[in-house]
């Protein structure tokens, strides 16, 4: 059974009833789960990191006693924040249904 998101950024580690079923960084970010699956509820947990560039931004804004993170040359306050996750849509489907 497949299962597939359209875009992520940047990582994402895909486990379902607690086992890794794979990590993916880069298109296309699908993979078979039909060997994770089990008769009733499972649970599909996913994982996502980003890079700190957001963080950076917002403590650039911050007086420098509150800023949480430090680097020599980071980004200026003023720049747009970028999207990071699961950037869906998120399928879960038959390979019927594809």
């Amino acid at each position: 059974m497949p299962f597939g998101v359209r875009q992520v950024e940047m990582i994402a580690k895909v486990s379902l009833n607690g086992a890794d079923v794979a990590t993916k960084w880069t298109y296309p970010y699908e993979m078979d789960i039909t060997r994770y699956l089990k008769p009733g509820e499972n649970l599909l947990e996913i994982a996502v990191t980003s890079t700190w560039f957001n963080r950076l931004v917002y403590d650039a804004g911050l007086p420098e006693k509150e800023r949480k993170t430090w680097t020599i040359s980071g980004p200026k306050a003023d720049l747009p924040l970028k999207d990071y996750g699961l950037l869906g849509p998120v399928c879960i489907c038959r390979e019927a249904d594809r």
